[in-house]
C-alpha cells in the first residue's frame, strides 16, 4: 500500500499547479506515470504496471521528480521517454524526447523507420499505396501519412 502523507499526497503544494485547472506538464507528467504504474484501473496499467513497471522510491516525490526533469532536458513540448522500455521509471533510464519518437518505441508499433523508408520509396517508384499497405499487413491510412511525411518523418 503506497503512504500518501505529507509530500506523496497528491494534495501537496509544490507551485506547478494554480488550485484550479492548470498543472504544468511536468507536473502532468508526474501524475501519469504514477497512474501508470499503480493505478489498476488505468486504461494503460497493462503495459506498464501490470508489465511489472514501477517506479524508483526517490521519484514517489514530487519535488524529487521535478528537480529531475528540469535538470535533465525537461522543455515544453517533450515527453517522459523510457530508454529501455522494458526498465523502470528511474533517472538512469529516463529522458525527454519528442513525442514522434516515443511513440515510435511502443509496443505497438508494427513498422521501423527503415521499413517507413521502404514504403515511401516503394510508393515514389509507382506501386499504390494498397498494394504496398498489404505488403507490409497496415492500412492505406498508415501508408498514406508515412508518404505524406505525417508521421515517420524522414527528418527526423
Amino acid at each position: 500500500m503506497m503512504d500518501f502523507r505529507g509530500e506523496n499526497n497528491p494534495n501537496f503544494k509544490h507551485g506547478l499547479t494554480d488550485g484550479n485547472s492548470f498543472r504544468h506538464p511536468v507536473y502532468t507528467a508526474w501524475q501519469n506515470m504514477k497512474q501508470r504504474c499503480f493505478n489498476v484501473r488505468n486504461k494503460k496499467f497493462h503495459r506498464y504496471g501490470g508489465r511489472g513497471i514501477s517506479i524508483c522510491d526517490h521519484w514517489l516525490k514530487s519535488k524529487n521528480f521535478i528537480q529531475w526533469a528540469f535538470e535533465n532536458g525537461w522543455q515544453k513540448g517533450l515527453t517522459l521517454d523510457r530508454i529501455d522500455n522494458d526498465g523502470n521509471y528511474e533517472p538512469s533510464n529516463c529522458q525527454w524526447i519528442l513525442q514522434t519518437l516515443n511513440s515510435r518505441k511502443k509496443h505497438t508499433t508494427k513498422l521501423t523507420i527503415d521499413q517507413a523508408k521502404q514504403i515511401r520509396n516503394k510508393c515514389r517508384s509507382g506501386l499504390s499505396e494498397h498494394e504496398v499497405a498489404k505488403e507490409y499487413d497496415v492500412s492505406h491510412g498508415t501508408i498514406w501519412f508515412i508518404v505524406n511525411n505525417l508521421t515517420w518523418d524522414e527528418n527526423l
